[in-house]
């Protein structure tokens, strides 16, 4: 850095800002956008990324053990359709029982807000 650069720079860090110097911005550039694409990656590989909003708000009421009278009652819905949604998230998730998916679930955090 040229001294005049070295002086702004400083000044820049005393005042609070965050200072690159100009040879690593690509670099920065490059690991940011990266780690964007390993993000959206491991979003998409996420076995929960082909539930519907509604199958993930049911996944969470089997996430703490309700039956299915309960979430049907909790949402307004019916249990022939809480059924239906369930026997979806089985099979989107690929296991055999409501305990398997609410251990899954769990086990990933997916809890009702």
């Amino acid at each position: 850095m040229e001294p005049n650069d070295r002086i702004a720079a400083l000044q820049g860090i005393m005042d609070g800002k965050t200072v690159i110097a100009p040879d690593l911005t690509g670099v920065l550039a490059q690991a940011v956008q990266d780690g964007d694409q390993e993000e959206e990656e491991e979003q998409e590989d996420s076995p929960f990324s082909s539930l519907t909003p509604r199958e993930m708000e049911i996944l969470t009421h089997l996430a703490i053990g309700q039956s299915n009278k309960v979430i049907a009652r909790d949402l307004g819905i019916s249990i022939g359709t809480v059924k239906l949604h369930v026997k979806a998230i089985l099979r989107k998730l690929e296991v055999h029982s409501r305990v398997e998916a609410a251990v899954m679930a769990v086990e990933n955090g997916i809890t009702r807000n």
